[in-house]
């Protein structure tokens, strides 16, 4: 591996694991508290919800939250409880002793007694502050000491313990009940407290490295020194200031109480501007509301709720502001805390908390409600919440960002690091904020910028030009051709490009750093001049090549007849793309097809031709569809045989004729007109033609009467044949009117009518067989045209 190569492999693992140690929080620590006796109160779902703990607490306490709002630990000062509200295997901080203080625990009646700092740069480790409290026991005065431990979250299993070695160690002794964390400005949290009867403050700095157990001492506070002893002491949401909330003592002398604002630095950790809202008064709770513009106070004379405004000039305005927005049941002795809703919660010495909804209005327009949430069964308050002293410090993250760098027609440049800083150090080793690049490359520094460690990567880049291109043709008049510039692969440059056509009309300018094409372009030369804010600059030409576009023709008869065969012909030497009839039957892409009509009328024929080049033309032409219709009549259609028969043709428009049929009885198959002796019942048939060549066929049906037929002999001797004189053929006959059979003398020897008639004679008379002999008949019947004939004639019976 080259070394240039390890080195930059080194550093960028050195960022990662940086960035690893110094990840953003979610801002979610402070979503659920623990208080009073067995009460907490979860904001994860941006409603207040109680739920039960195992705390026993009279005043302060502190819980802390993971950057999801999971529940981490929480505190009375004197024990650690885990998420389960079990005790951490070596969280009893301190003992119970009452025969030292008046109560069980000495944290118990504290007024701030406990913090917690997340450890800067680490997401397991979190200081445990105790603060014990002022106490009057057997006329004996005993000042609090404060004490530090370390919880590391890896411990118990996942759930937590304070690290063995680093329990209760003791940070200062004589101290007030004051204690109060406040984010500062380089990677560090500043850790608030007060010296009793001093006119001090101490700010502790925490940062990485540990506790700097020399505080930054703050001489400031105009009370007397004994006010100072018990209340809260609360920070501004943005830091920038500091309220005192006194407590008067009645055992100690010159204990009165009051309210003090201040400013802070959080750069320095320096407390200053001590301004007196009130020098004797009762104060338990104070809070400022979210966009810290206003500052609640509970107490003073009244034991009620007050707000002033903070954001006025003076301190004279600022107590001409103070505003009575709760009545004293509202707000006895009351700590309060801004929930992560934005609403104030106030604690109430029974199972309900009040809540200030609107803390960020003036007067009573900040809503204040009474008992505004119940907590959980089994659970209830007594003097404090947590105060604002659980807040998780919320670390910066390591902010990384990567710049394109052009040396477009450049040796060098001259790149700088984003922001000013400290401690720059490239990740070849070079330090310094700004350097000279003469080659292409990644380029990295890390630096730190206050409470921010950034890392700059730089792609410095001598990037080669884009490439224009164009489509190799496009139709002659048409818009088909298409142009696009392409930047090099893997350049990200952004590119500010103007089209222009031959004649400098500008087409299109845009800015990009990736491919864009311009379409719809006529056949000829363009150009494209590209520049780049790193001063690249240059103009490309492309050429659109013109393709002749092919003549759509093609022939075909412009009137045809229907349901015959039309042939279309392609005269356009180009492939056929598109037959359409216009008869909506669908459309065709051989070359010649041949189509059928079926119905008459006007049509437009439409045919496309596209070559290889896609270069399309279209012809339409018009077709009419006709249709021809002949006619045949007969002058008679029922006649006797050999008469006479005429037969004429007729149609609507001039024709021919072509044929008749049967052709053996017409020798002149062209004749309009047929003349002929009928023989026989039969269809005659004629094929004409009209002048456009359409074809049609007329036939009519000539029925020819048959003439009645009898046989001239009959042998009635019973073998089933011929056994019976009658009629063989009826021809015309309509009715028998009577049927009769002579012998030779002229005697009737059998008779019938009707339909009985057309049995015939059995050849007996009277029932006996007649002789064998010549015998005579007469037929008298009705035709068809009703006429009454007689037919005579003789027969021979043999047997």
């Amino acid at each position: 591996m080259k070394r240039s190569t390890y080195v930059l492999s080194l550093f960028v693992l050195l960022a990662i694991c940086y960035l690893q140690l110094t990840k953003v929080s979610g801002q979610k620590e402070n979503n659920m508290w623990a208080f009073g006796v067995r009460a907490g109160i979860d904001f994860n779902s941006g409603s207040p919800v109680p739920f039960t703990t195992a705390i026993d607490q009279m005043e302060g306490a502190a819980s802390v939250c993971d950057a999801d709002g999971r529940l981490l630990f929480y505190t009375d000062g004197s024990r650690i409880w885990n998420r389960n509200h079990e005790l951490m295997q070596n969280g009893r901080l301190i003992a119970p002793n009452p025969s030292l203080f008046l109560y069980d625990y000495p944290t118990q009646s504290t007024s701030q007694a406990a913090a917690i700092v997340p450890m800067p740069g680490n997401n397991s480790l979190y200081y445990v502050f105790s603060l014990e409290a002022m106490d009057n026991y057997e006329g004996k005065v005993r000042t609090p000491c404060l004490y530090y431990s370390l919880v590391d979250m890896r411990l118990g299993n996942g759930l937590g313990d304070v690290v063995p070695g680093m329990k209760m160690i003791l940070l200062d002794t004589g101290m007030s009940e004051k204690l109060t964390v406040v984010q500062g400005e380089d990677c560090n949290v500043w850790l608030l407290t007060k010296p009793i009867y001093q006119g001090v403050y101490y700010t502790y700095n925490i940062t990485s490295a540990g506790i700097d157990t020399v505080p930054v001492v703050s001489v400031v506070g105009l009370l007397s020194p004994e006010s100072y002893t018990s209340g809260p002491l609360v920070a501004a949401h943005n830091g920038s200031m500091l309220v005192a909330a006194n407590w008067p003592h009645g055992w100690l002398p010159n204990s009165h109480g009051g309210i003090e604002l201040y400013d802070f630095d959080k750069s320095t950790g320096i407390i200053s501007n001590e301004r007196v809202l009130a020098y004797s008064a009762s104060c338990r709770g104070a809070c400022f509301s979210p966009n810290d513009s206003l500052l609640y106070i509970s107490g003073l004379p009244t034991f009620s709720l007050y707000q002033f405004n903070v954001s006025l000039g003076t301190v004279a305005a600022i107590t001409a502001s103070a505003t009575e927005v709760g009545s004293s049941l509202f707000a006895i002795k009351a700590s309060m805390r801004l929930g992560p809703d934005g609403k104030i919660y106030v604690a109430n010495q029974n199972i309900y908390l009040h809540v200030i909804e609107r803390p960020n209005v003036p007067g009573l327009g900040c809503t204040p409600v009474n008992w505004g949430v119940q907590l959980a069964p089994g659970s209830h308050m007594l003097l404090g919440l947590n105060a604002d002293i659980a807040t998780a410090i919320k670390y910066k993250d390591t902010i990384s960002t990567i710049r394109d760098i052009s040396m477009c027609f450049r040796d060098s440049i001259l790149v700088v690091a984003d922001s000013p800083g400290q401690n720059y150090i490239w990740a070849d080793g070079i330090l310094g904020r700004t350097r000279t690049i003469s080659q292409p490359g990644i380029y990295i520094v890390s630096y730190q910028d206050r409470c921010v460690w950034r890392v700059d990567t730089m792609h410095v880049r001598s990037p080669e030009l884009p490439v224009a291109g164009a489509s190799l043709y496009s139709c002659a008049g048409q818009r088909q051709g298409s142009a696009w510039v392409i930047p090099a692969p893997g350049d990200t440059t952004l590119l500010f490009c103007v089209w222009k056509d031959s004649t400098g009309n500008i087409l299109k300018q845009y800015q990009s750093n990736r491919a864009d094409t311009l379409t719809e372009l006529f056949p000829g030369r363009y150009t494209v001049h590209i520049t780049t804010s790193a001063g690249c600059d240059t103009m490309l030409e492309v050429f659109i090549e013109p393709v002749p576009v092919p003549s759509a023709a093609f022939s075909a008869d412009s009137i045809v007849c229907r349901d015959v065969l039309v042939k279309f012909e392609n005269q356009s030497g180009a492939p056929v793309s598109l037959w359409d009839f216009g008869d909506g039957t669908g459309t065709d892409a051989t070359t010649d097809p041949i189509h059928v009509y079926r119905e008459t009328g006007d049509f437009i024929v439409t045919l496309i031709v596209e070559n290889m080049e896609h270069c399309k033309d279209t012809v339409k032409k018009a077709l009419q569809v006709k249709e021809f219709d002949i006619v045949l009549s007969a002058g008679e259609t029922v006649v006797d045989r050999y008469s006479s028969v005429m037969l004429e043709t007729l149609a609507d428009e001039p024709y021919s004729v072509l044929a008749w049929l049967p052709s053996v009885l017409f020798s002149d198959q062209s004749a309009v007109s047929q003349q002929f002796a009928a023989d026989t019942t039969r269809r005659y048939t004629v094929i004409g033609r009209s002048v456009y060549g359409c074809l049609d066929t007329a036939d009519v049906w000539i029925t020819v009467n048959p003439i009645p037929f009898l046989p001239s002999a009959f042998t009635p001797d019973g073998d089933g044949r011929n056994d019976f004189f009658r009629l063989r053929n009826w021809g015309d006959i309509r009715e028998v009117r009577e049927f009769r059979i002579y012998d030779r003398w002229g005697k009737t020897v059998w008779q019938s009518s009707g339909a009985t008639a057309f049995e015939g004679w059995d050849g007996t008379t009277e029932g006996v067989p007649a002789s064998v002999g010549v015998y005579f008949y007469r037929l008298t019947f009705r035709s068809s045209d009703n006429s009454i004939v007689v037919l005579k004639g003789d027969l021979t019976l043999l047997r």
